[in-house]
């Protein structure tokens, strides 16, 4: 190990209190007329006052470092693009990287003073958390392609695919550096934590396969602003993210309840008779043909009534009730964005009756 990278570790170790230690080392060596060792002590205070610099000068960039004001970099995970690269706008683009994101447990004893790290020692632990980051969400400086603020848009567009290919995909981290650029950088990245949490359940099946299909790149990139749009109405705003957290839910059987939270909130089909209005409201939503919409109502009520036994009776749900419940509301989700509307369930209701 050099000595910079030495020097480096102690001021991160130290803080401001390195510098006194190697002056009072150079001081010791100068007073026992080791001539020798003093020079070399002199280089490492002068060393040691660099990297103080350096890091002064590093924090108060980062310090300025705003998400809305700096490119970003979304980093992916459990995703592949066929290509290199697909542009989604101007300036906004996903690209295939690798940069694997880790961060190992250490644990520290004492208390630290402000502005400064905590005092040794320190001992590393097992555990910690990694990801392989194998694609990023490029989003150019001062690019806003939608109402949403810039952190945001990058969440939408992880959604979207999640929504349309795969639920397993997460965003774990955001950086203001480029992950193919961070090896050779100047600078050290500066990292926003968004969906740390692992949790999730196979609505998709436990792929192999994490290649994302020019369908869903091409239909984010039809949608991807005119979706983001909806999610102003505070309705399907809600709806949405009630959908979005059932792929995080710690089981079936909460989140079944999501989705099917989510879809009255999308349908909104009143309280009386819940059962029935919801499913065919669903059934004639997504059903054109009369008689595979007399089927999706039969299976909707089916999967509706295995929610009420979690609610009422906390029976949990089958895998497979949970799977197809979610697979039902993100075709409905889907349909709303590419309609560019919420169902309307008056004219859901005016249609089952009038069998067209």
């Amino acid at each position: 190990m050099d000595e910079r990278t030495i020097v480096k570790l102690e001021v991160r170790l130290h803080g401001l209190d390195a510098l006194e230690i190697a002056r009072a080392k150079a001081d010791q060596y100068r007073d026992e007329g080791n001539d020798a060792a003093y020079k070399r002590a002199l280089r490492r205070v002068q060393l040691t006052e660099e990297q103080i610099e350096q890091d002064a000068i590093e924090s108060a960039r980062k310090a300025a470092v705003r998400p809305n004001d700096s490119p970003l970099f979304a980093g992916l995970t459990n995703i592949l693009l066929k290509g290199d690269c697909f542009e989604l706008a101007d300036g906004l683009r996903l690209e295939n990287v690798f940069a694997h994101v880790m961060a190992p447990y250490m644990v520290a004893f004492s208390p630290a003073e402000k502005g400064k790290p905590h005092p040794a020692p320190w001992k590393a632990a097992s555990g910690g958390m990694g990801y392989d980051v194998t694609v990023q969400i490029a989003l150019g400086e001062n690019i806003r392609p939608t109402n949403f603020d810039r952190l945001n848009t990058l969440w939408w567009i992880a959604s979207l695919i999640r929504l349309h290919h795969s639920t397993g995909i997460r965003t774990p981290i955001v950086s203001d550096t480029c992950f193919r650029m961070a090896a050779t950088a100047t600078h050290d990245p500066v990292f926003w934590p968004i969906e740390l949490d692992t949790r999730g359940l196979a609505f998709d099946g436990h792929q192999t396969n994490f290649v994302v299909p020019d369908s869903t790149l091409h239909w984010i990139s039809q949608h991807f602003q005119s979706g983001a749009k909806q999610m102003d109405n505070p309705e399907f705003n809600l709806a949405y993210r009630a959908l979005e957290s059932a792929q995080r839910a710690s089981s079936p059987a909460e989140a079944v309840i999501l989705i099917w939270s989510s879809l009255e909130a999308l349908i909104r089909p009143g309280s009386k008779s819940l059962a029935h209005k919801l499913s065919f409201a669903v059934a004639t939503y997504l059903e054109s043909d009369l008689s595979a919409r007399d089927r999706l109502y039969g299976a909707a009520k089916d999967l509706y009534a295995a929610r009420g036994q979690v609610a009422h009776a906390a029976e949990p749900p089958s895998a497979e009730d949970a799977t197809a419940a979610f697979n039902l509301a993100r075709r409905c989700f889907l349909k709303a964005i590419e309609l560019n509307e919420p169902p309307k369930f008056h004219e859901l209701e005016s249609k089952w009756k009038a069998r067209t």
